[in-house]
């Protein structure tokens, strides 16, 4: 029973560092390499868009672990390179929660006390176009 407890919590954290992944284009033979780029103009060569992705990461996941997944699914899909186009900051509406208190003093007396808390979510995602060089 302690082996599957174990196991569980490992399989919860590793997916809860990894990053949620989009991807709409075409697929080649898998490659060993990459290009990354981070701006159009630095791209040396022709090409053609073979598709576009996003990556957000998971919970208690970073930036930084969105760009590797995005990074692994070009070498899977067979792009020749990754141009970054930014991160999108998404906040969620406000959410606001009250909670309230009653005490009974010493003469009998009631105070109440509320307390409203504003929650909101804010999340990143990274966006990117694959590209596969013209030979």
């Amino acid at each position: 029973m302690k082996r599957f407890f174990t196991a569980m919590t490992t399989a919860v954290l590793l997916t809860a560092c990894g990053a949620s992944v989009s991807y709409i284009g075409k697929s080649y033979p898998a490659v060993d390499a990459i290009d990354l780029w981070f701006d159009w103009k630095d791209v040396p060569c022709d090409y053609t868009t073979m598709g576009h992705i996003d990556a957000s990461p998971g919970f208690m996941g970073t930036v930084e672990d969105a760009q590797a997944a995005i990074e692994q699914r070009a070498r899977e899909v067979g792009a020749d390179a990754v141009v970054f186009e930014g991160i999108r900051r998404d906040v969620s509406d406000p959410v606001y929660k009250t909670t309230e208190e009653s005490k009974e003093g010493i003469d009998g007396s009631i105070t109440r006390t509320s307390t409203t808390r504003k929650e909101q979510t804010i999340s990143h995602t990274l966006m990117a176009t694959f590209i596969k060089y013209k030979r």
